[in-house]
């Protein structure tokens, strides 16, 4: 478990957390306001895959 201070107050909060405990700041705002990280990671070693199988399919013929 991280602590993250509160952008309203400063007080360490949990990153659990949904509001500050201190003056009741909703962080719930916060994570929907950041864009989403990774997921990408899979689409991208698909691709590969798929290159790799394309070229030793074509190398056979």
């Amino acid at each position: 478990m991280a602590l993250r201070p509160c952008p309203e107050c400063g007080h360490n909060v949990s990153t659990r957390a949904g509001s500050c405990p201190n003056c009741g700041f909703p962080f719930e705002r916060l994570i929907q306001e950041q864009p989403q990280q990774g997921g990408n990671g899979l689409s991208f070693w698909g691709v590969v895959g798929a290159i790799i199988v394309a070229v030793l399919i074509l190398s056979l013929f």
